[in-house]
């Protein structure tokens, strides 16, 4: 196991510990609040948590906390996915699964992706997205790349937008290798990160800030492709192949 699969896998052990506590409300059955994702800093691909606000007041020196933003049509298309917590824990343990030993088909062209995305290449990555979501609006293989670009530079708008793009797409995706990591993607777009939990608009103005200066420089921080094993799975059933 290579050292990417090897941290993936210990990463993953631990969200089974959470998940056999109860402790991730996506997991569980008994949560009633709705999950709004965010980008983050640190964890591209993952999301903030938040629940509906209610009428009571607001930081409004600091500005508008980005956790609690009006996206109706992303809880409706969040609330589509009613896995249960069975599916869900099956889904993680098999993704779990596959970040150590890997699928035993070849995925060359999904292996090259995170290659590239490990070497710090992402314009390439994100030219090579733009140009699928110029032949086909809803590329699934586009949109996970766009997903994660935009995750890594703090686009927020962007990010919500291929949140809802992505679970949009999903009922259409379908394949043996792809179906049973599915609650885990939606959970991924749905999972809390405390990270930007208290986090304003007017502090994530200054983290971009600072972070398109990096980019800039060329020193955007290398991040694990979390969506890498979904690309081999989506390779392997035949959505690598676009006209």
């Amino acid at each position: 196991m290579n050292r990417r699969n090897k941290k993936l896998g210990i990463g993953l052990a631990f969200l089974l510990l959470l998940i056999a506590l109860g402790t991730i409300p996506y997991f569980r059955s008994d949560t009633a609040d709705v999950r709004v994702p965010s980008s983050d800093s640190t964890a591209p691909g993952h999301a903030v948590e938040t629940s509906v606000p209610d009428s009571g007041p607001r930081d409004s020196q600091a500005g508008q906390n980005i956790a609690i933003v009006d996206a109706p049509d992303l809880s409706k298309l969040l609330a589509k996915y009613d896995y249960s917590v069975e599916e869900k824990a099956e889904s993680l343990q098999r993704l779990f699964e596959l970040s150590e030993s890997g699928f035993p088909e070849p995925t060359p062209q999904s292996d090259h992706l995170t290659e590239r995305w490990n070497r710090g290449e992402f314009d390439l990555i994100s030219a090579l997205a733009d140009d699928r979501l110029a032949k086909d609006p809803n590329d699934i293989v586009g949109l996970l790349l766009s997903w994660e670009l935009a995750g890594l530079r703090l686009e927020v708008d962007l990010y919500f937008d291929y949140c809802k793009r992505i679970l949009g797409k999903l009922d259409s995706v379908n394949g043996e290798h792809f179906d049973p990591l599915k609650p885990t993607l939606v959970g991924q777009i749905a999972t809390p990160i405390p990270g930007l939990r208290n986090l304003s608009r007017d502090e994530l103005a200054k983290l971009q800030a600072a972070n398109h200066a990096m980019i800039e420089e060329g020193e955007l921080p290398r991040r694990e492709l979390s969506v890498s094993i979904y690309l081999n799975a989506l390779e392997l059933g035949g959505f690598f192949d676009i006209n």
